[in-house]
């Protein structure tokens, strides 16, 4: 197998390989270089396929892309992490930018953790009046698409986080949102709690879920 740096791909080329990351994507290749397969989303086989072909203007080599989706039952997202996290696909492609956004997003979102506890009153209300769970959800990401948490889980997943690690997270995660969604409606429904009651359960899935979030970061490496 023949390796070149992702720098002496044409946008073409590089366009190609960038959407296989996307892809529940068994193998891809082009022409004359192959790659191994990196994960699977999917724990169902399927079938299909995406061809991309083009002329590569790059002066070394013309080439035509075709990306393969020949998929098979889930591999261990560490696959995914062993060839990305470091910034390289099969150890000898490096996707640095790629590696530094997803880096700096769960960054971003462990911050805004932070703000939302330490400022929880500003976003939730105050005592009995606390019943703002749209305010609490828009900062957590699951309202509007602003916040550095919004498709976070996604992230994680691209990055090869631990699984139980991750799973403990989402769980934490759906909390917030479940909580402070019934805060908005309960006291006007026959809910055995009341709104504010709703809000301090999410403050409480908030803290645990910035926990498990910071050892999510730590397993992959990132300081913080």
């Amino acid at each position: 197998q023949l390796f070149m740096p992702f720098s002496a791909l044409s946008a073409l080329a590089r366009s190609a390989l960038l959407l296989a990351l996307a892809l529940p994507v068994h193998s891809f290749s082009i022409t004359g270089y192959s790659f191994p397969a990196l994960a699977c989303s999917s724990s169902k086989p399927q079938s299909g396929s995406l061809v991309l072909s083009a002329v590569d203007q790059h002066p070394v080599r013309k080439a035509d892309c075709t990306i393969a989706t020949d998929v098979r039952p889930r591999l261990n997202r560490r696959l995914l992490l062993e060839g990305v996290a470091c910034g390289f696909i099969a150890g000898s492609l490096p996707l640095p930018v790629i590696a530094d956004a997803d880096e700096d997003r769960i960054k971003a979102g462990y911050d805004t953790l932070n703000d939302l506890i330490d400022n929880w009153s500003k976003y939730a209300g105050v005592g009995k009046e606390a019943v703002n769970g749209d305010n609490v959800r828009r900062q957590i990401g699951t309202v509007g698409n602003k916040s550095p948490l919004f498709n976070i889980r996604k992230v994680f997943l691209r990055k090869g986080a631990d699984i139980d690690l991750f799973e403990a997270f989402e769980k934490e995660y759906a909390q917030i949102e479940a909580n402070s969604y019934s805060a908005i409606f309960a006291d006007y429904s026959t809910s055995p709690k009341r709104g504010y009651q709703y809000i301090e359960d999410a403050y409480n899935n908030t803290k645990k879920t910035r926990s498990i979030y910071k050892e999510l970061m730590q397993d992959l490496g990132i300081k913080y």
